[in-house]
């Protein structure tokens, strides 16, 4: 998961806009992270610095630069002010690394119903986005990770607290 940073676009959220109630109610990822998973578990302790394939849902962040290959997260407490929040985490399937399609795809398919039972509102309809840390081929191939998280906030945007229910 190591700096692949991608956005799910826009049009794809309003295309699945009458798929999203059934969604969120089939929806198991929500919040959680997956058995197996390469994620952590909890959440890390404040002030540490945590590669991106180990962020769990409950992490904390501020802003960052999306444009370099940024492999680690200084993760603050929720509570304090940050900018981003994990708000979801899944597993890609096993098998040969797919492609970038592929990855948005399953990113669609699991955080825009889980933005939407976290934020309280479809992503269409909200003042925040979201996008997703997902791995690379070499994080793949070398360290097995298979894990995708999913992460809410609009730079320029700081909060104090969880994102949890924001409803804008």
């Amino acid at each position: 998961m190591t700096g692949d940073r991608r956005r799910v676009p826009r049009r794809r959220r309003v295309r699945a806009a009458s798929a999203m109630l059934s969604a969120i109610v089939l929806s198991g990822c929500a919040g959680t992270s997956f058995a197996g998973s390469t994620h952590a578990q909890t959440p890390a302790p404040s002030g540490t610095t945590v590669p991106i394939a180990q962020l769990a849902v409950g992490d904390c962040f501020g802003e960052f630069d999306r444009e370099s290959d940024t492999s680690s997260l200084a993760v603050v407490p929720c509570d304090d002010v940050h900018i981003y929040e994990v708000f979801a985490a899944f597993e890609l399937p096993e098998g040969d690394y797919p492609s970038k399609h592929d990855i948005d795809d399953a990113a669609f398919d699991d955080c825009d119903p889980a933005f939407a039972e976290f934020i309280g509102i479809p992503s269409q309809y909200s003042v925040l986005e979201y996008f997703y840390f997902a791995p690379t081929k070499k994080s793949w191939a070398e360290d097995d990770d298979h894990g995708v998280a999913c992460v809410v906030g609009a730079s320029g945007i700081t909060v104090a607290g969880s994102l949890r229910g924001y409803r804008r």
